[in-house]
């Protein structure tokens, strides 16, 4: 059975044998997505290891860690909450301000 692999499923009680007459047995099934490392993660975003580092410790971008001082990972769906949160929308354009990209010139000529 799936829960005698997996430590962290022992809410999974018995097999389909072991439980009463009338009880249905259904089976958890969790979708475990692929952990990408700090470097694969960095080369997805198109952003330096520094840079998510620096996200991770702000708090901007979830990770997993097994275990305290071990190896960071991160999944797909982690860095595209990420990428959503850092998008910002284009300001439209204003139109007709009366303004010029042009410094104004001193009233003396040359």
């Amino acid at each position: 059975m799936l829960h005698s692999s997996f430590p962290f499923l022992s809410f999974l009680k018995g097999d389909a044998e072991e439980v009463s007459p009338g009880y249905i047995n259904t089976e958890v099934i969790i979708i475990m997505e692929k952990l990408l490392t700090r470097k694969e993660a960095a080369r997805l975003l198109g952003i330096s290891i520094a840079t998510l580092d620096a996200a991770r410790a702000n708090g901007q971008v979830s990770f997993v860690q097994y275990c305290e001082n071990g190896s960071v990972y991160f999944t797909e769906l982690s860095l595209q909450e990420y990428v959503a949160r850092s998008t910002h929308r284009a300001k439209p354009r204003e139109i007709n301000t009366g303004t010029t990209f042009r410094n104004p010139r001193n009233g003396v000529r040359r």
